[in-house]
């Protein structure tokens, strides 16, 4: 009887040996034994077992999650929403253009598009004071969310029962600039398209009976010169003018030039500002504006 059992699942799991083992192998439907009919049902079970079982999922087919009505939306590629400077520039986050003048950036920054529409002559003074108030609510969100002390309060203190939080000075990432004359100059030469170096600087004041030498400098390498006046010098409110002696300058390199020298006049209506004055020159023509 044991050998008949084995016989008759040796049969099932393999059908191809029991067509070539003849009538020697015995049947799992032949017999009508209690074995053999066990057998059987066994057989169906599982054939319908395997038939009923759904197919698996495609390969190509990927079960993505569901998102509820009330989820929040993702901010686009980049993490982080628009910066509202963008409001006065053009571009992508390859570059970005100032809507005022040709400035442009590559890989734009905010805080750097916030530093160039302060500075920039063409931007109206309202769309500036609206930059620095979008720069303070930065600030201020950010001194806000300061963590608080004791146990877990953000900023005041009260949630937590410890003291409140202190608000960290903001790091200063600008370089000290060093001490400088209250009133400084630039030179840039057009013909080279370089510094004009080694040019006299004259400085004076108007006064009752004219203008009076108050002091005379030479430009740097860099076409600079900014160290007309000692750094604690308290200007007086009046009218100052510059003298650039071109024709020395152009002189010396064997140029023909047609002005022998510039003088540019200005107004110091308060002492506690910088006045920069910048001149672009060349042999038949020059430039100047306030610079900064």
């Amino acid at each position: 009887m044991f050998g008949q059992q084995t016989g008759q699942f040796n049969a099932y799991a393999h059908p191809q040996q029991q067509q070539q083992a003849g009538p020697s192998t015995p049947s799992p439907v032949s017999g009508g034994g209690v074995y053999g009919t066990s057998a059987n049902l066994y057989d169906r079970q599982q054939h319908d077992i395997l038939t009923q079982a759904p197919p698996p999922a495609g390969l190509g087919q990927l079960d993505l999650p569901t998102t509820s009505g009330n989820s929040k939306p993702r901010h686009s590629v980049g993490g982080r929403p628009r910066d509202r400077v963008w409001e006065l520039f053009d571009g992508d986050r390859d570059v970005a253009r100032c809507h005022y003048c040709t400035w442009k950036t590559d890989h734009p920054k905010a805080f750097r598009m916030r530093a160039h529409a302060l500075i920039c002559e063409n931007l109206p003074q309202e769309k500036k004071e609206l930059v620095e108030s979008w720069q303070q609510e930065k600030e201020d969100k950010k001194g806000s969310s300061g963590g608080g002390g004791g146990g877990g309060g953000r900023g005041d203190g009260e949630d937590g029962g410890g003291a409140p939080a202190v608000k960290k000075a903001k790091r200063d990432h600008q370089p000290k600039m060093a001490a400088r004359s209250p009133i400084t100059c630039h030179v840039l030469d057009s013909t080279s398209g370089k510094p004009a170096p080694d040019m006299r600087i004259r400085l004076d004041r108007l006064n009752t009976t004219g203008f009076t030498l108050i002091t005379q400098g030479q430009t740097d390498n860099d076409g600079r010169c900014s160290s007309l006046l000692s750094p604690s010098t308290v200007l007086e409110v009046g009218i100052f003018k510059m003298t650039f002696f071109t024709s020395e300058y152009f002189t010396k390199r064997g140029i023909l030039s047609f002005y022998p020298f510039v003088e540019i006049p200005f107004e110091v209506k308060s002492s506690d500002e910088h006045y920069h004055i910048p001149l672009l020159l060349s042999p038949y023509a020059y430039s100047t504006y306030r610079g900064s």
